[in-house]
């Protein structure tokens, strides 16, 4: 029966009826024009409405005898869109998943810099505190003995820290933890 349907087939693209619109070449113009041409056009349209019952017939037949084979194929490009579809639930899981670690991630992240960076500011201001404490506790302690008031212990401890805090550049060093007290230079590092 195979064989039978394939001889068809052949026999069918071998009609001289379908032999002009199987040509590389074939242009819709040129034959209406030639059909209109030769006055043959009632002649044309009953050979093509021929044409197109045969192959009406044709294709019937080959549906017919690959019943099996087509219906297999639409449940199988049926099952691929629900695996497609089943993939595409999956990766819009996968990627929300993947949000919500960067933002787990990402946000302490930015919180430990901003924590390191006040730690980075305190340490230099407590270490300027300390520079000022060491080197006004000797002066106060002279001061008081001496008998300075309170008032004027203040001017001085001011201006003293006045002095330990306008430094940058004193040394040629522009790092902030270096400081030039009136009792000559100190670095840190």
């Amino acid at each position: 029966m195979e064989d039978g349907k394939e001889v068809s087939t052949n026999s069918l693209l071998k009609d001289e009826c379908y032999s002009d619109f199987l040509d590389e070449d074939f242009d819709v113009k040129t034959y209406t024009a030639q059909a209109i041409h030769h006055a043959v056009i009632a002649e044309q349209l009953a050979k093509l409405a021929q044409g197109i019952s045969q192959l009406d017939k044709e294709l019937h037949s080959q549906v017919v005898a690959r019943h099996e084979d087509l219906l297999a194929q639409a449940t199988g490009i049926e099952s691929l869109e629900g695996v497609l579809q089943m993939m595409q639930t999956r990766i819009s899981a996968l990627q929300a998943a993947v949000e919500r670690m960067r933002t787990k991630i990402v946000d302490p992240y930015n919180k430990i810099v901003g924590r390191i960076t006040q730690l980075a500011r305190l340490q230099v201001s407590l270490n300027i505190i300390y520079l000022i404490a060491l080197a006004s506790t000797p002066h106060l302690q002279t001061w008081l003995q001496g008998g300075v008031p309170v008032t004027r212990v203040w001017a001085k401890e001011h201006s003293l820290q006045k002095g330990l805090l306008h430094h940058k550049g004193s040394l040629g060093c522009e790092d902030p933890l270096c400081l030039v007290p009136p009792l000559g230079p100190v670095c840190l590092r």
